[in-house]
């Protein structure tokens, strides 16, 4: 049965056909054996056992006593990985080995973990985990200039039709190629004239782990992973700061003026035009001067009247 991260099965199955299948589909992940009550944690990397526990023990020795067990149940989770590595052998060497033991019933030897017969290497995670795989260039005429990789194909080479260009003449035009395969990234040579190399050996397709040194050509290059970019996120309307509501521009439309003669049957008529416009309607323009009140003028006609009768009469007078 699929689950949400790989295979489960509740009916019984015996470990090497469990073993067998997944390492044949070349699965990455973590099997939980199941059976007698006991349970049994074998972990997988591109179809290879790297780690196993179980009954108190690591690595070669746990799949032992596992193997050992009746048949049982399992499930499969992809998005589990192991943080250490205890298993060196391949798998088919560990089931030819367990079928020895069971034929000769030979007991399993009382390997404590982290006793010396146990080989316990630390294993470099290859998942990029919050970060973008990149390549830097630590020897060359560019040190210091990267390269992200982003897309699932990137191919480097001397041309320039690659993603990555490398102009010199010891690189082959279409020299490599890096290919995103879930959580890791592998780099494979595409039949290059002066071969590519992953930490001085030479390779056909390796796996790469961070702080592996890609060599190619001149140019040497050195797996990192960079700060993945956040991606933006419309907020919603909640989490929006009240915004003041804005008058529309027209709210209303004011009525025309209405011309000084008779009024029309409405106001319709001044907007469809069926009444034309005559001069008289239109108001008329402003002269500027202020025009003079009369009583004003006779006022001031009459003062200086009398100002000067009064003046008249006293000048005679003396």
């Amino acid at each position: 049965m699929n689950g949400p991260y790989g295979v489960e099965s509740n009916g019984q199955m015996g470990l090497p056909e469990i073993i067998q299948m997944c390492c044949q589909a070349n699965r990455s992940g973590q099997i939980t054996y199941r059976a007698l009550e006991k349970a049994g944690i074998i972990f997988l990397q591109h179809g290879q056992i790297i780690h196993a526990t179980a009954d108190g023990f690591e690595g070669a020795e746990a799949v032992f006593r596992m193997l050992s067990w009746p048949v049982g149940a399992f499930n499969f989770d992809e998005a589990l990985l192991p943080n250490k590595r205890t298993v060196t052998q391949t798998w088919e060497q560990l089931l030819f080995e367990g079928a020895l033991r069971a034929d000769q019933g030979t007991p399993s030897a009382p390997i404590e973990v982290g006793g010396n017969n146990v080989a316990v290497a630390p294993v470099i995670m290859t998942r990029i985990q919050g970060g973008q795989p990149k390549l830097t260039v630590i020897e060359g005429d560019e040190i210091g200039r990267s390269f992200e990789l982003t897309e699932e194909y990137t191919h480097l080479g001397r041309v320039l039709n690659n993603e990555i260009t490398l102009a010199y003449p010891a690189i082959s035009s279409r020299h490599c190629m890096f290919i995103l395969s879930g959580s890791d990234v592998i780099v494979r040579d595409l039949n290059s004239s002066n071969g590519t190399y992953v930490n001085g050996a030479q390779i056909t397709e390796v796996i790469l782990q961070l702080g592996d040194q890609i060599q190619i050509g001149p140019v040497i290059l050195k797996f990192e992973s960079s700060v993945k970019r956040p991606k933006l996120r419309m907020p919603s309307p909640t989490e929006l700061e009240p915004v003041e509501e804005k008058i529309p521009f027209h709210k209303k439309t004011a009525p025309l003026p209405k011309p000084s003669g008779a009024p029309p049957a409405s106001d319709n008529t001044y907007l469809t035009g069926n009444r034309p416009i005559v001069y008289s309607d239109l108001q008329k323009p402003d002269s500027g001067q202020k025009k003079t009140n009369p009583l004003l003028v006779i006022l001031v006609v009459s003062m200086i009247l009398i100002i000067g009768g009064a003046g008249y009469v006293m000048f005679f007078m003396k």
